[in-house]
C-alpha cells in the first residue's frame, strides 16, 4: 500500500480540482492506498466550499507555496506525489518522492519530467507524442437524481433548454452569443438557454445565469434542467468535463467543430451535433430533436472509476514506485532526441509527420 500526496495549485469549481479529488478518493476505495491532499492556500481564487469538501473527505493540509510541500510529504510519510498541471517542466515536483505528473495541456516530448508521466487523453498523447507517451483520462461521475431546476426557475415542461457550465470566460465563440443564440430567442418563443459559472453577455428573460456550485446534487439537478448542452469554447477541449457530465445524463452535445483541441469531438464520436458558421447552430437549434442520440454509453464504459484508476495504477503509480526521480524522461530513450517529436505538434503537422 503506497501513501500519495495529491498536491493542487487551488482548489476551485473547476475541472482540475473536481478530477483531483476523484483520484484521491478512488485511490483509496479502488486501489487500497493513502491519499493525503496538499494545497497552496495564498491562492486568491480558492473556493471556500470547495476546500470544506476536500476537508471532509481527505487528511487536507494547505501550504503558503510549492516551496513548502516537501516539507509536509517527508513528515506524512508519503511514497509518492501526484500534480495535475499544464505539463511543462515548471518545478513542481518533489524533490524527497517520486512525483507523478499529468500534463492536462499540448505539452512536447521536451517537456516530459517526473517519475512518471501521462496525458489526460488519447488525443493529448497522439497529438503531443504520436502515442508515444501514456495517457490517464478523467474519471466522469454525476449524480443519479431525475430532478431539475424547471420550476424554480420558471421554466415551462415544454420548453426546450440548452445549457452549459464551465470557466467563466469558455464560453466564448462570438458569432454563438452574439448572433445566434439573439436570433433563436426572437424566432423560437420557447427556446431558453441556462448557464452556470459562464460571464453574463445578454440580458433576457429567457436566459438564465447562475454562480459556479461544488455541489454535485445541484449540477446534476442544472443538467436535468437541459435537454441539451450548448458548447461554444473556440479552443476545444484536451479532455473536457462537462461534456462528459451532460452526455453521462443522456444529453446530446452541440459543439463547435474548429476547435484546435479536439479530444471531446474523438468521445462524442457521432453522437456530436457539429457546426461551423452561425448558419449551422441556428439550423440545429431550430431542428433540435429531444431523442437525438447521446455519448451516454462511451462515457460510461470508458471514464467511470474501475478503468480510469486501472490506467491510473499502470501509468503513474507503478512506473513512479520504482523510485527513479527521472524516470519519465529516461523511459523514452532515444524517441526524446527525434526532432520531429521535438517540434511544436502545429510543425509537425506543417511537415507532413503529424
Amino acid at each position: 500500500m503506497a501513501k500519495i500526496a495529491f498536491y493542487a495549485n487551488h482548489l476551485t469549481e473547476r475541472g482540475t480540482a473536481v478530477a483531483l479529488f476523484d483520484y484521491a478518493d478512488q485511490n483509496r476505495r479502488l486501489l487500497g492506498n493513502e491519499s493525503v491532499v496538499i494545497y497552496d492556500r495564498s491562492f486568491a481564487g480558492n473556493n471556500l466550499k470547495v476546500i470544506d469538501k476536500f476537508k471532509e473527505t481527505f487528511d487536507l493540509i494547505p501550504c503558503d507555496s510549492f516551496a513548502e510541500a516537501d516539507t509536509h510529504i517527508r513528515s506524512e510519510n508519503c511514497d509518492l506525489m501526484y500534480v495535475l498541471k499544464a505539463g511543462k517542466r515548471d518545478g513542481l515536483i518533489s524533490k524527497a518522492v517520486p512525483t507523478m505528473v499529468h500534463s492536462v495541456f499540448a505539452a512536447t516530448v521536451g517537456q516530459v519530467h517526473g517519475a512518471s508521466y501521462a496525458y489526460i487523453s488519447e488525443w493529448l498523447s497522439n497529438h503531443c507524442t504520436q502515442g508515444r507517451v501514456p495517457w490517464v483520462p478523467h474519471m466522469v461521475t454525476i449524480g443519479d437524481t431525475d430532478e431539475t431546476m424547471r420550476a424554480a426557475l420558471d421554466i415551462p415542461q415544454d420548453a426546450i433548454v440548452f445549457g452549459c457550465y464551465g470557466g467563466r470566460d469558455s464560453f466564448d465563440i462570438g458569432f454563438v452569443k452574439d448572433l445566434v443564440i439573439p436570433n433563436a430567442l426572437e424566432t423560437l418563443p420557447k427556446a431558453y438557454f441556462v448557464f452556470m459559472n459562464i460571464e453574463k453577455f445578454i440580458d433576457h428573460p429567457r436566459v438564465i445565469f447562475m454562480p459556479a456550485t461544488a455541489d454535485m446534487g445541484e449540477k446534476t439537478t442544472f443538467i436535468n434542467t437541459c435537454d441539451a448542452m450548448l458548447h461554444a469554447r473556440r479552443r476545444g477541449e484536451t479532455f473536457g468535463l462537462a461534456v462528459g457530465e451532460f452526455s453521462l445524463r443522456g444529453k446530446p452535445v452541440l459543439t463547435f467543430g474548429g476547435s484546435r483541441e479536439r479530444a471531446h469531438l474523438d468521445f462524442l464520436g457521432a453522437a456530436a451535433q457539429i457546426y461551423h458558421t452561425a448558419d449551422d447552430l441556428y439550423k440545429l437549434i431550430v431542428q433540435f430533436d429531444r431523442s437525438a442520440p447521446s455519448a451516454q454509453e462511451a462515457y460510461q464504459r470508458l471514464f467511470s472509476p474501475a478503468p480510469v484508476m486501472r490506467k491510473f495504477e499502470e501509468n503513474l503509480i507503478l512506473p513512479a514506485e520504482a523510485g527513479d526521480l527521472d524516470a519519465a524522461r529516461r523511459s523514452l530513450g532515444w524517441r526524446r532526441w527525434d526532432p520531429t517529436l521535438l517540434m511544436r505538434p502545429k510543425l509537425r503537422k506543417i511537415f507532413k509527420r503529424y
